[in-house]
């Protein structure tokens, strides 16, 4: 369980690359983490910020802040969380939503040919990288609707805005819920065979932990057991799962669970990226 130095942690990195307005409107609201109920005799969360009758938690389950009304002090009305990290948290505030209509107001198909031959991302915000390629000058790159970013190193050597990979599959796909109804005498192999195959059919891009992780329970237990929430992850990450689960002989069964899917784009400078619905490059 996260202890409150590792949830001021999270916050404290989120806020290191916010906008200024963003910032401050955080500051507006934030407030010493204390636990409260996710709802009335549940798991308790993290409370770090209240406004309007509302608080914002970290839930430990999910490994996401979100926010959400409450009727009665230290309880919240809810009963999930969304999946936002602390970062993805602030691009839906106010502030950060005002900032986000400058790229919408005129988006940009694609990237200038000076930065897709490589070059360096620059200072980074909420809404906006500042990338500066190898020749010409820099531009910044404004971006809305926001759902995931990494940063993996300043130096790209190569950059693209598209509308089809691996990674955006996450946004494209329904999602499914893979059930484990088996036993696995040693769980090792299972779990090493999934991560190659999500490796596999995201190209390197996501990993098997990052849905595993959804699960209900420590996977060992659960393959041990025969039983259980091994993952939630879009159609064709749980298709892969379900195929090496077949192939060691452990039975499964699928809940798919409908979402309506995004149309989102994702800007790829190197191993660093940004996916958003809109993206508008200027000047900087």
């Amino acid at each position: 369980m996260s202890s409150r130095a590792d949830v001021e942690a999270m916050i404290a990195e989120g806020l290191a690359t916010a906008d200024d307005s963003v910032r401050e409107a955080w500051d507006a609201i934030a407030v010493p983490p204390v636990k409260w109920e996710l709802g009335r005799g549940r798991r308790k969360v993290w409370v770090v910020g209240e406004f309007e009758g509302r608080v914002v938690w970290y839930d430990d389950y999910e490994h996401a802040f979100d926010d959400a009304a409450f009727s009665e002090r230290g309880i919240i009305d809810a009963s999930w969380s969304g999946q936002h990290d602390f970062a993805d948290f602030l691009g839906t505030l106010p502030a950060a939503r005002v900032a986000e209509a400058f790229a919408d107001e005129r988006p940009s198909a694609e990237l200038p040919l000076t930065l897709a031959a490589g070059g360096r991302v620059g200072r980074r915000q909420t809404t906006y990288w500042e990338v500066h390629p190898r020749e010409g000058s820099g531009v910044r790159i404004h971006f809305s609707g926001k759902v995931e970013t990494r940063f993996a190193s300043p130096a790209y050597e190569a950059a693209t805005i598209c509308d089809e990979h691996p990674l955006l599959l996450d946004y494209r796909e329904p999602w499914s819920q893979l059930y484990v109804a088996g036993k696995a005498d040693d769980p090792k192999p299972v779990i090493t065979a999934i991560d190659e195959n999500v490796c596999a059919v995201t190209h390197g891009w996501r990993a098997a932990r990052e849905y595993i992780e959804r699960g209900g329970s420590p996977t060992d237990d659960i393959l041990r057991g025969g039983h259980g929430l091994l993952l939630r992850a879009p159609e064709t990450i749980a298709d892969a799962a379900e195929r090496v689960l077949r192939d060691f002989g452990i039975r499964s069964s699928r809940l798919v669970r409908s979402a309506s899917c995004r149309r989102v784009r994702l800007l790829l400078l190197g191993r660093s990226y940004v996916i958003a619905e809109a993206f508008r490059v200027v000047d900087s």
